[in-house]
């Protein structure tokens, strides 16, 4: 999922850096100062995930992150509108 998202950003000419340390967490995907966490249904839909990512999302944003989940559904299903969103951040 995250390999998929990458390399459509990079084909739209983005520079994406992978797995990126900040603090305690590890970014999926950073472009600048925003950072995109892929969610999948699977281990992102348990309340106690659902809390550290809040957490993580608070954390990330102290830092100077600006936060975009996105689900591995629409990854899938909808990158266009994956990669509208991302540029609309970006903005």
């Amino acid at each position: 999922m995250e390999r998929r998202l990458y390399n459509a950003l990079v084909l739209n000419g983005y520079c994406v850096q992978t797995q990126v340390k900040c603090g305690p967490y590890r970014i999926d995907l950073v472009i600048g100062k925003l950072a995109i966490e892929c969610d999948g249904k699977a281990s992102h839909s348990f309340p106690s995930q659902k809390a550290h990512d809040r957490k993580k999302d608070a954390y990330l944003r102290k830092q100077g992150y600006k936060v975009v989940r996105i689900s591995g559904n629409s990854i899938v299903n909808r990158m266009p509108q994956v990669l509208k969103r991302v540029k609309t951040r970006l903005n």
